[in-house]
């Protein structure tokens, strides 16, 4: 494996909340954006360590309008980001639905994908046959919330993470829930970032593996591996950005 010698690179972050604020490490050249999944939550990103010389910025997905398509959310997104410097865009399931779209306006180095896909079309049939038949204001979030939390609290094995999972199911936006799992369901977009990295585990439940062309697979994960399988994903991002700097 090429992560053999990777001793130093990972920086240590002082604590979470260092991260919430936005510069992991201040004052270095390259910038990460990263955008949380849909309840548009940053403490799942908890566990991410960069190389040193990577800032990591979180990207704020903000309340959503009224009819809003998916792309035009995104473009509201990328007016955060700072094109005068060299960036790479990451984005966590519906978060990397937004950083594909993002990516076709703002040009980053490269684009990563956790536990999300590209385009439309690898959007698993069930997805397709709930937007045919028009039934995207009719999906029960309230189930999808009660559904999430069963899963976290069976999957995840650190008390730390349970407790702050429960809380991001508690505290999430129910309306902009709805509004994202629609608009995911009328996404139309057949252009691939270039390059993509498609960092996603071999048991996804939500976006199966089957239906995608990922680059990085992670045998025994599923959608909540950024929980259950940071480690190897703190090793796969080291590795992606040090490729870029050389």
């Amino acid at each position: 494996m090429a992560y053999a010698g990777w001793k130093t690179g990972i920086i240590t972050c002082p604590s979470f909340w260092g991260v919430m604020a936005g510069q992991q490490n201040p004052g270095k050249e390259m910038k990460a954006y990263f955008i949380s999944g849909i309840a548009g939550d940053h403490r799942v990103f908890r566990h991410i360590r960069l190389p040193r010389g990577v800032d990591l910025v979180l990207l704020d997905q903000p309340p959503h309008l009224k009819k809003e398509s998916l792309s035009r959310y995104a473009s509201r997104i990328a007016t955060q980001i700072n094109r005068g410097e060299g960036f790479v865009l990451a984005g966590l399931s519906f978060g990397g639905i937004l950083a594909a779209e993002i990516a076709k306006e703002v040009h980053p180095l490269a684009t990563i994908l956790i536990a999300s896909v590209p385009v439309d079309a690898h959007l698993p049939p069930r997805y397709r046959s709930v937007m045919a038949r028009k039934l995207y204001d009719k999906i029960p979030v309230q189930g999808y919330q009660l559904v999430s939390l069963i899963h976290g609290l069976i999957h995840l094995d650190r008390p730390e993470d349970k407790k702050i999972f429960r809380q991001m199911v508690r505290e999430c936006d129910t309306g902009h829930i709805r509004w994202a799992m629609g608009a995911v369901l009328q996404w139309k977009n057949q252009e691939l970032p270039d390059p993509l990295f498609q960092i996603h585990g071999a048991l996804d439940e939500v976006f199966p593996v089957g239906y995608t062309r990922p680059t990085h697979i992670l045998p025994g994960a599923g959608h909540m591996l950024l929980f259950t399988h940071f480690r190897e994903i703190n090793r796969i991002l080291a590795e992606i950005l040090q490729g870029l700097e050389e």
